[in-house]
């Protein structure tokens, strides 16, 4: 059997160099991103320009404002307080208020009345479901089955609230978090209910489950405008009319114990801040009111894409000269970065698109520096000696030998072969022998 041509073989090695760690990604236990995904995903929004969200505010519950207000550390906040932000917040005309807030349990009694009033007055509101860690044996499988169980927040806040939804949200791999909050089975998310409650149509054709990553418009501090708890009590009449209110802890230093709600973003890398759990929920939510979050590729196409990526890589290291391959490759590497930035901004599709460039690449720039297409010699033409015209006697014919044989006859050959230096030659035709004469 013969062997695979040279670009089939180096097709087969690109694509083990590409395809090798990031179907390492797929098992279990794995970087959800992929090995460079989580570059590639991070990539993408450090050269785009942030968007302030003006239809959002986010009313943090700070530090200073829960210092100012009486509280003691230790404490939470009193509900007294949440209910006035509430009442004007309906005075205002807001569109809808989400509360990243659980109530855990009881507080006193006229707080919890005063609290639960205010949620009925305004209408729409949905305050948040905790979670807590679940874990099965399966004796059919033998291994354990791991879960979440929801946490209902106590009365009568439960049932005063319009929508209730959970935040639980994945371990960020690295620290960043880049995906959407979990969808129980039994218990949506908050941004989910939250986006259904403004009436994001879009969400009756989409999957609650699938998965989604986050579409950032911009360093969450930056792109949307955040206000102490205190200041927005103070704002004038009709600040938060037809606005999407966010209330929910500000990013701060936990006790040591205390679970932290600060998270890395993509825009941690270029030198911004964390940002707290309820900027995560209202970046989620505007994604699913503006049916923008992003999708990744699937296994088998992202394989195939690399796969193809590779294909070109080989190719155009077998071009003739250095210079093709190397303008080739250039534009490769061009159409690739290109490509990974375009889809999720024309399509909300992303993909590693990295991963060609710092694995396939190199190898391939390797190999177009050093492989040299082989030289080939070329064959030296044999000495060609001119047959007479048609009728002549035949150059190696006895007839024709001795002194002066072909005298008379013009451009007839010497006697003998040996002799093809004193005859007439004809670049490339050689007589071996005559195999016929006439017309």
């Amino acid at each position: 059997m013969s062997p695979p041509p040279p670009i089939l073989r180096w097709c087969l090695l690109l694509g083990l160099a590409g395809l090798g760690p990031w179907l390492a990604s797929l098992g279990e236990g794995g970087d959800p991103a992929g090995p460079l995904g989580g570059w590639s995903y991070d990539a993408l929004f450090a050269i785009r320009s942030g968007t302030l969200m003006t239809n959002v505010v986010i009313v943090e519950l700070d530090e200073k404002s829960f210092t100012t207000l009486g509280h003691r550390a230790g404490e939470l906040w009193r509900r007294r307080d949440q209910a006035r932000l509430l009442r004007k917040l309906a005075a205002d005309g807001a569109r809808l208020v989400v509360m990243d807030v659980f109530f855990a349990g009881a507080g006193e009694p006229a707080e919890d009345l005063d609290l639960a009033g205010a949620m009925q007055q305004l209408g729409k509101v949905a305050i948040a479901v905790d979670t807590q860690p679940l874990f099965r044996l399966d004796p059919g499988a033998g291994r354990v089955l791991a879960g979440a169980e929801p946490i209902q927040p106590a009365e009568p806040m439960r049932s005063a609230a319009a929508e209730r939804g959970g935040v639980s949200y994945p371990t960020p791999f690295g620290g960043i978090a880049r995906q959407h909050f979990h969808e129980l089975a039994l218990q949506p998310s908050l941004p989910w209910v939250a986006a259904r409650m403004a009436g994001a149509d879009r969400l009756q054709g989409i999957p609650r489950r699938s998965s989604r990553w986050l579409s950032y418009y911009g360093a969450p501090l930056e792109s949307m405008p955040h206000l102490p708890f205190l200041e927005a009590l103070e704002k004038p009449a009709g600040h938060f009319q037809g606005r999407y209110v966010f209330i929910g802890g500000g990013s701060r230093i936990k006790s040591p114990g205390e679970l932290s709600d600060t998270f890395r973003t993509p825009y941690t890398r270029w030198n911004h801040p964390g940002c707290a759990g309820v900027d995560l929920v209202a970046v989620e939510f505007l994604n699913l009111l503006q049916g923008d979050s992003l999708t990744r590729l699937g296994p088998f196409t992202e394989g195939l894409l690399l796969l193809v990526m590779a294909g070109g890589i080989a190719a155009a290291c077998l071009l003739a000269t250095l210079r093709q391959r190397l303008l080739l490759l250039f534009l490769l590497a061009a159409g690739i970065t290109l490509l990974g930035l375009a889809l999720p901004v024309w399509f909300h599709v992303w993909f590693a698109w990295l991963l060609p460039l710092v694995t396939l690449l190199p190898v391939g720039l390797a190999w177009a520096c050093w492989h040299r297409p082989r030289r080939v010699d070329p064959v030296p033409l044999p000495t060609v000696l001119f047959a007479g015209p048609p009728g002549s006697p035949d150059p190696g014919s006895p007839a024709t030998a001795g002194p002066g044989a072909g005298a008379g006859i013009p451009g007839a050959a010497m006697e003998t072969a040996p002799a093809a230096s004193k005859s007439p030659a004809v670049a490339d035709h050689t007589l071996l022998r005559r195999i016929g004469q006439g017309a």
